[in-house]
């Protein structure tokens, strides 16, 4: 009996992560009826999952203290402190072993009267684990994952059967991870491990693992004890890919550099290019913030061209990939531009935090965008 009572609770939380319905038949029948217990949150709070489990308080004890909000929501929102609702949780004075919950936004009962869910510590919190991977949804989403070995590696999709893409997720989230502040490039020991996959805020999950140490899209890195080595080794992986340098695996932009700028060893050297004749570019300025060039068709025919561009920059002599931000959810669009014979026009790259590529170490780069070279020397931040 207490196994099929333990299942259950872990099987509740975990419904809870993904934002699943939970049956409303279960609530309490003193709850007012527009309750909207089919969003109960369960809340990771320092190391610990609470869980609302059908308890209610029609009040806010005077000794209760805020804590954070959860879902992004509020200034003082822990590291892990996330919930499948967006809401506030306060500390229970009257029990030390729950929290409280309110939510952000509530629709007003007839009588005035705004509940407030006991969050219960749950008994099964060692096994729970850091629920690091909480919004994946492996239902939906296939799982990429990428190996290399220290001299070249290789990815691929695992994309069947679904039950094996909820297992993996769900032993993921058992892993306890501690988050380092100290962790470099120089702790990456060999073979590493890229892991991806969907998520339910459509953001996704980006991950890379050397050595016992996870680094995610965000840069936190945390230790984690986890075998993906055993998991690669395990499944089929379909639409296989040769990788070429660490960069090429997710979350690259964290792997390519150091305090000293970046490692030419784990960086993918640059193509050769063909540029186009009678097209020049021009710098115009360069900053920390954008980028501003002129581009010119001093030829007699129209020029095609798009929104893709790329940084490399001059390391030991060759030419290397400049890895894109890791937390840049968007591509670049596909549409099609023209200069027109004669033509000159100018063009902003942003370099902020929300672009493909911000940050950059001094160096001396050049940005290539269909064919067309601009070369400048970049004394850093």
């Amino acid at each position: 009996m207490r196994k099929r009572v333990f299942s259950t609770i872990v099987l509740l939380c975990l419904i809870s992560l993904l934002g699943c319905a939970i049956n409303t038949d279960d609530k309490p029948s003193d709850l007012p009826v527009d309750l909207p217990v089919a969003l109960s949150p369960c809340v990771h709070y320092d190391g610990v999952l609470y869980s609302y489990q059908g308890d209610v308080i029609y009040y806010l004890p005077d000794n209760a203290e805020i804590i954070g909000a959860t879902n992004n929501v509020g200034l003082d929102m822990k590291d892990d402190f996330d919930s499948t609702v967006e809401g506030y949780v306060y500390t229970n004075p009257d029990d030390s072993s729950s929290l409280i919950f309110r939510w952000k936004v509530w629709d007003e009962t007839p009588d005035g009267t705004e509940p407030y869910l006991i969050l219960m510590r749950n008994q099964v919190a060692d096994d729970i684990g850091s629920n690091l991977f909480a919004l994946a949804s492996p239902k939906t989403s296939a799982i990429h994952m990428s190996f290399y070995d220290g001299t070249e590696g290789i990815s691929g999709f695992l994309f069947n059967p679904e039950d094996d893409r909820v297992s993996v997720v769900e032993s993921l989230n058992r892993v306890d991870a501690v988050m380092v502040e100290d962790w470099t490039p120089d702790l990456i020991t060999y073979p590493a491990y890229g892991f991806m996959i969907g998520s339910e805020d459509g953001n996704g999950y980006l991950a890379f693992w050397s050595n016992g140490y996870l680094v995610m899209r965000d840069g936190k890195v945390y230790l984690f004890d986890y075998d993906f080595g055993k998991i690669w080794e395990e499944h089929s992986w379909r639409d296989k890919h040769q990788l070429v340098a660490l960069a090429d695996m997710p979350c690259g932009c964290y792997l390519a550099r150091n305090e000293s700028g970046w490692i030419a060893s784990n960086m993918h050297l640059s193509d050769d290019v063909d540029s186009p004749e009678n097209i020049s570019i021009t710098c115009i300025e360069w900053t920390d913030e954008k980028i501003v060039y002129e581009l010119e068709n001093a030829g007699s025919e129209d020029w095609q061209y798009g929104s893709y561009y790329s940084l490399e920059v001059l390391l030991d002599g060759n030419w290397y990939k400049v890895p894109m931000n890791c937390d840049y959810n968007y591509a670049f669009t596909d549409e099609c531009r023209v200069l027109k014979a004669g033509e000159t026009k100018r063009v902003t790259v942003s370099l902020t935090g929300a672009s493909h590529y911000s940050n950059l170490p001094e160096g001396h780069y050049r940005l290539v965008t269909y064919g067309a070279i601009l070369e400048a020397d970049w004394r850093g931040l």
